[in-house]
């Protein structure tokens, strides 16, 4: 008799001795060309039931097979390509089940069982080449690497799986054979790797499942050619899951949003980086979400383990990592624009780790699915050696006969050394220098900057700092080096003011620099601090023209923060020592001193010192001059904005602000409505004002003559016009006076300010892959 079982709604163990009411045999029913069955025959014990295989209905209606479709979903076709493999017992606790809402002890128990579970996986390229197991991260699917597989395919023999609980693999509930604890997954994946592969094997493994493989490979590196890490969670600030995925572990509510399709797949696929899904793909996603309610139990356990012991696992990968032990060749691969996960501090611990450390712009915290193309070039690049050299390979050429073989190695290494360096060197995007055979693999493998081919890797310096040094003699002891950087342009007129800025910030804790816009470096010799600072001059240029030439984010890799202020501010009650302490405490990636209202000549309301507050990160405006801000605002000046005259930059943040300045437009204006884009993450809570420390802006005359007479009013009313730079109209230069040299400035200013938002609004439209990460969904009518 055979039983066919259709996309059941809960997945558990089979358990051979008992009748489960779920899993029954089915009536006949009419058939349709798109229902999808699996049967089993009782003759075929091997054979078994898939409870979330696919299965388009067609009913015009259905998620199944696409919004009013009758056509197989992209889902079918996914899975057709897939196969199940069986690997780690089913074991069971003995322990009640319990409900998984509210906690009531459930009739049967967990039953010891020699059943395996079954992982659903997908392969490419033939089993005779290299292995490369891609294993995604936490929650997504084997799906994210569906166009990384194709080109692994051709040298390599790629596989990508799904963890149980996710995809079509098993999700069984707590507490009947998996709870889905941590540690549990780790043997799960050493029971996995050994059904894919008995040859060493390359991981690759995206995200929050990071520390489990890492945790794996640390007791099986004999098993272990390169672990390639795609934005896993390095710090100790990434050991806590975003709010995106911790609500999912919460009582009641958790159990209620994970089994929501759109909350448990869309958004936590695309919150966390700058892209939208197209609509097939996101029904790949939700499908477990859409057959079974086994997908949103399993997401709720995991949620929970990962809040209770992610932590831990963190802090021992960091320990693993940074070992002498650890001999793994590991590269940790990161996407930039990364919402869930900062950028900050990773590049410090690769270098203290010696990790290879490659960097994707445009790539959110899923970097299989935003920049797969680079992502599988770069996989293939870093494993195309070892493919080479493969000793199974070099056996197979040595049995043909001796003389052949030694021929064949001959041509073979010479034209595989050529091979090698020109694949690398097109998909690492860095040129590689051929290195003997006699070499090891670490060695093979190696991605050398630019340039430094015939050089060892010991004498590379890749970044730099501003420190100066003696010409003869022992270095002058330091009890440390400076870990952050003021820098100001600077003319001699205002030389008693920018003594006073120096004296506030201890040449212990800061680097400082000097762009001279005059010319004139020897008048501030007679200050007792001059020949600490670096000097810079170039006449009659901006800040940010200097910023952009002589602040380049390898050159000040090394500081934490990058005070890049005017020379006409007032800093009486400003004390830096205490200023990075609060933004350090508040997690602020881009902030500025508050303004103190009552001796300023020029400010944002945004911008103005607040007594009662020690930071605050937006503006109400319900009156006035300028643009109304009200609570719920979420757009500059009303929130996430800094004026240009005293902003403080981190290092990550400044890294993306220096690629927005532009070459050309020395001014800068605009540049501020658009720094929301560099807070790593939420503008509205990484950009603040601090209220305590706080400064005058006195105006003073600087660069194009005498001092600004600009009101407040009309500062508001400007910002309030120019406050959407994609939207904004075009600015009336014409009505600027030009009887003086401040006023061509100021005119040109305008005009930068006009070129700088076409710029952004011509590069909106040409890139069809960026998503406005702060863009606000259409008011309903």
């Amino acid at each position: 008799m055979a039983v066919c079982i259709f996309s059941a709604s809960i997945s558990l163990p089979k358990h051979h001795h008992h009748h489960h009411p779920l899993i029954s045999t089915l009536p006949t029913l009419p058939r349709k060309k798109n229902f999808l069955r699996t049967c089993r025959s009782s003759s075929e014990p091997n054979e078994d039931y898939f409870l979330d295989a696919p299965v388009s209905v067609g009913d015009g209606f259905s998620f199944s097979g696409g919004k009013y479709s009758d056509e197989p979903s992209p889902a079918d076709e996914w899975f057709k390509q897939g196969k199940i493999v069986k690997a780690h017992p089913v074991g069971g606790t003995g322990e009640k089940a319990k409900d998984p809402i509210f906690g009531l002890a459930m009739a049967g128990s967990s039953q010891a069982s020699t059943d395996l579970f079954r992982w659903f996986c997908v392969e490419s390229g033939s089993a005779a080449n290299p292995p490369v197991v891609l294993i995604h991260g936490f929650p997504s699917q084997a799906y994210s690497y569906r166009k990384v597989l194709p080109i692994l395919s051709k040298n390599n023999h790629a596989i990508a799986f799904d963890w149980l609980g996710f995809g079509f693999s098993d999700k069984p509930q707590p507490k009947y054979g998996f709870d889905y604890t941590l540690k549990e997954y780790v043997e799960s994946l050493e029971s996995v790797i050994s059904e894919f592969s008995k040859d060493k094997v390359t991981l690759v493994v995206q995200g929050y499942f990071a520390p489990i493989v890492v945790k794996y490979a640390k007791d099986h590196q004999e098993k272990i050619n390169n672990l390639i890490l795609l934005n896993p969670p390095l710090t100790a600030k990434h050991a806590n899951l975003p709010s995106t995925l911790s609500i999912f572990s919460n009582f009641l509510l958790g159990e209620i949003f994970s089994q929501d399709p759109l909350r448990a797949s869309d958004k936590a696929l695309t919150s966390c980086g700058p892209y939208k899904i197209k609509e097939d793909v996101a029904m790949v996603y939700r499908r477990p979400y859409l057959t079974s309610g086994s997908a949103g139990f399993a997401l709720n356990a995991i949620s929970r383990s990962m809040k209770k012991e992610l932590k831990g696992f963190v802090e021992e990968m960091r320990r693993t990592l940074t070992d002498d032990n650890w001999k793994v060749q590991t590269t940790v691969c990161w996407g930039q624009r990364d919402r869930w996960l900062s950028f900050e501090g990773v590049e410090d611990f690769c270098k203290e780790s010696n990790l290879q450390l490659i960097t994707l712009p445009t790539a959110g915290h899923h970097v299989q699915e935003d920049c797969s193309e680079e992502v599988g070039n770069l996989i293939a690049g870093i494993m195309v050696t070892d493919a080479m050299i493969e000793p199974k390979r070099k056996r197979s050429f040595m049995c043909i006969c001796l003389p052949s073989a030694i021929l064949i190695s001959a041509v073979f290494f010479v034209g595989s050394a050529l091979f090698v360096t020109d694949y690398k060197e097109r998909f690492l995007g860095c040129n590689l220098y051929p290195v003997k055979a006699a070499k090891s693999k670490i060695c093979e493998n190696e991605c050398r900057p630019d340039g430094t081919q015939t050089l060892p890797r010991g004498i590379v310096s890749r970044t730099t700092d501003l420190e100066m040094r003696s010409l003869w003699g022992p270095p002058k002891k330091k009890l440390k080096s400076p870990m952050n950087l003021l820098a100001i342009a600077v003319g001699i007129k205002q030389k008693q003011n920018v003594n006073e800025i120096v004296k506030k910030f201890p040449l212990t804790d800061f680097a400082i620099m000097f762009f001279h816009y005059d010319g004139n470096v020897d008048g501030w010799r007679d200050l007792e601090w001059s020949n600490s600072v670096i000097h810079v001059s170039a006449i009659n240029q901006t800040k940010w023209w200097f910023a952009k030439r002589f602040l380049h984010p390898d050159v000040v890799a090394q500081y934490d923060y990058i005070f890049l202020w005017d020379e006409d501010l007032g800093v009486e009650n400003f004390h830096a020592g205490r200023y990075l302490s609060i933004i350090k405490e508040e997690g602020l990636q881009i902030s500025q001193p508050a303004i103190d209202v009552d001796k300023s000549k020029v400010h944002y309301k945004l911008t103005a010192r607040e007594t009662s507050s020690k930071v605050h990160r937006r503006a109400i405006n319900l009156r006035g001059p300028g643009r109304r801000c009200y609570e719920n605002s979420m757009e500059p000046p009303c929130t996430g904005f800094v004026e240009m005259m005293a902003p403080v930059f981190s290092r990550a943040s400044w890294r993306c602000a220096w690629y927005m300045i532009q070459n050309d437009l020395v001014h800068a204006w605009g540049l501020d409505f658009q720094l929301g884009y560099c807070a790593q993450g939420n503008r509205t809570k990484n950009i603040g004002i601090v209220d305590s420390e706080y400064v005058i802006h006195l105006g003073l005359p600087t660069l194009g003559g005498s001092a600004d007479s600009k009101t407040n009013g009309e500062v508001e009313k400007q910002s309030s016009s120019n406050e959407k730079l994609p939207n904004a109209g075009k600015t009336v230069a014409s009505k600027l006076e030009q009887s003086d040299d401040r006023n061509a400035v100021r005119r040109e200013s305008f005009i930068e300010l006009d070129n700088f938002k076409n710029r952004w609004r011509k590069a909106v439209r040409e890139d069809e892959c960026w998503v406005d990460p702060f863009q606000q969904p259409p008011k309903q009518g």
